[in-house]
């Protein structure tokens, strides 16, 4: 708050210390602030701290709090205030001629507003399921083909003709050799032969096939000329 008082008897360009002193009826236990520039000086702060003013220049108003942590604070309720002055070199200190009753009452608190939590809800972990064993493939060899040796050989092929009469034809027929497992036909001499991997040949069904053909041949003919009629010469004899 803020307090005005009438400064007489100082002479002008004197300077002089003043504060607020707060305090109760009967008690000695002064307490409170008063303002000095910028800044709140307390009441038991030394003589040479406080606020001073220089007379002639001061407009004679103070500012003054209350002190709520002060032990001469008793809660709300009325209290006295003086204005308390220090002048000369010697610091001397002094009250005013007269004294104020006000009441104090402590300000109310402003409420904080406490955020409210928020539920945020937590998900509920699907079950993992358990890695299986991983099936490792097996290398399978790969087999390696050995390959077969092959044997060349060269021999003289002796060839022999043999001609068989087939009705009115004569049809060559050529028979090989064999060298090793191998049935081979070659025309000339001197021929040379690889080995093949054939099976063995027989020459029987052939020489059978050949003789059944020319045997058939030959009945086909002597029937032929039978129907015809054979060429014979008739001999007409004459018996007496």
């Amino acid at each position: 708050m803020t307090i005005t008082a009438s400064a007489s008897g100082f002479t002008d360009g004197e300077i002089i210390y003043i504060k607020g002193a707060f305090f109760q009826s009967g008690s000695t236990n002064y307490f409170g602030y008063t303002k000095s520039g910028d800044s709140w000086i307390k009441n038991s702060a030394s003589n040479a701290s406080q606020r001073s003013v220089k007379i002639g220049e001061w407009d004679g108003t103070l500012v003054v709090k209350s002190d709520f942590s002060d032990s001469g604070y008793k809660g709300e309720g009325d209290y006295t205030i003086k204005v308390r002055f220090y002048y000369g070199s010697s610091f001397t200190a002094d009250w005013s001629s007269n004294a104020l009753t006000v009441a104090i009452s402590e300000p109310d608190p402003t409420p904080t507003l406490t955020p409210t939590p928020t539920y945020t809800p937590t998900p509920t972990p699907s079950p993992t399921q358990a890695p299986g064993p991983t099936n490792t493939p097996t290398a399978t060899p790969t087999p390696t083909k050995t390959p077969t040796p092959t044997s060349l050989k060269s021999s003289p092929t002796p060839t022999g003709t043999r001609s068989i009469p087939l009705g009115n034809t004569n049809e060559p027929f050529t028979f090989g050799t064999r060298s090793g497992d191998v049935l081979s036909s070659a025309s000339g001499s001197g021929n040379t032969t690889s080995e093949t991997e054939k099976p063995k040949k027989s020459l029987n069904p052939y020489i059978f096939s050949f003789l059944f053909i020319g045997i058939g041949s030959a009945l086909l003919v002597f029937v032929y000329y039978f129907k015809k009629g054979f060429p014979f010469k008739k001999v007409k004899t004459d018996f007496d």
